[in-house]
């Protein structure tokens, strides 16, 4: 489509800024071991995803906190472990994101990416994607 301007992203990190929707999340659950646990969930979701096996993310997100938190020796109270996936519909909108997809008329996601996420993401900005 010649002089079609399409703006392509993944969502995560992308659209959505995880690491401060993550560290609000951890907050009440770990306290002052939020930033260390954040950055050991980091590592293990790295592990998690390097299986040879399909994950939905949501597990990689629980599973992966869960891992997290024993190797850093962050106790989660029952059903803690869930707290990335509750977040997802109050995740923050990346400024440089708004102000990039205001100048690209078509917009394009990746196909791998959740679609609560997409849904969540199409919702708060106002527009559609095509992934």
């Amino acid at each position: 489509m010649p002089g079609t301007r399409w703006l392509t992203f993944d969502c995560y990190g992308t659209i959505a800024d995880w690491n401060a929707c993550m560290l609000d999340a951890l907050q009440p659950v770990a306290g002052v071991h939020a930033e260390p646990l954040l950055a050991a969930y980091h590592r293990a979701e790295s592990i998690l995803e390097a299986r040879p096996f399909f994950r939905p993310y949501r597990e990689v997100l629980t599973d992966g906190l869960g891992l997290a938190a024993r190797r850093v020796g962050v106790p989660l109270a029952e059903g803690k472990a869930g707290v990335f996936v509750e977040a997802w519909p109050s995740m923050p909108i990346s400024p440089t994101w708004r102000r990039r997809s205001a100048r690209s008329p078509l917009l394009a996601g990746d196909s791998r990416s959740s679609p609560i996420v997409m849904t969540t993401c199409s919702r708060r900005l106002r527009r559609s994607f095509r992934c």
